[in-house]
């Protein structure tokens, strides 16, 4: 199978669509009660995943390409759906939701420099 990432391509669009999907619905709390502050580990392990398979697209697909430039694109998702949540009932848009989102794509950043510090893709030779 070749390497181009077009499955991390689409699992990234999947999984930003889920997103969009859960935070459409109105007053979740109802749905499911959690522990005050469990929505920021949430929102954290939420976005790791679609920054992970937005930088690992990038990395197969475009091997020209940089980490860094790739950074702002799950940062403006989260930026986005804190915004679209506006518009919800029952939801609002939190600046503490939208750090814990930074945190989970910070971790995703840090993996995959780590992971892949030698390669051309993160600064390396």
């Amino acid at each position: 199978m070749k390497k181009n990432g077009t499955l991390w391509g689409w699992f990234a669009l999947v999984w930003g669509g889920i997103i969009l999907t859960l935070t459409s619905i109105p007053d979740p709390s109802a749905l499911a009660p959690a522990p005050p502050g469990f929505d920021k580990v949430l929102h954290a392990g939420v976005y790791f995943p679609l920054a992970v398979g937005i930088f690992q697209y990038a990395r197969l697909a475009l091997p020209n390409s940089r980490l860094w430039m790739w950074i702002p694109i799950p940062i403006a998702f989260g930026l986005v759906d804190e915004l679209h949540q506006l518009v919800i009932p029952g939801r609002f848009c939190s600046i503490l939701d939208l750090a814990a989102d930074l945190v989970g794509i910070g971790v995703a950043v840090a993996m995959v420099g780590w992971r892949y510090r030698k390669s051309p893709f993160v600064g390396g030779s």
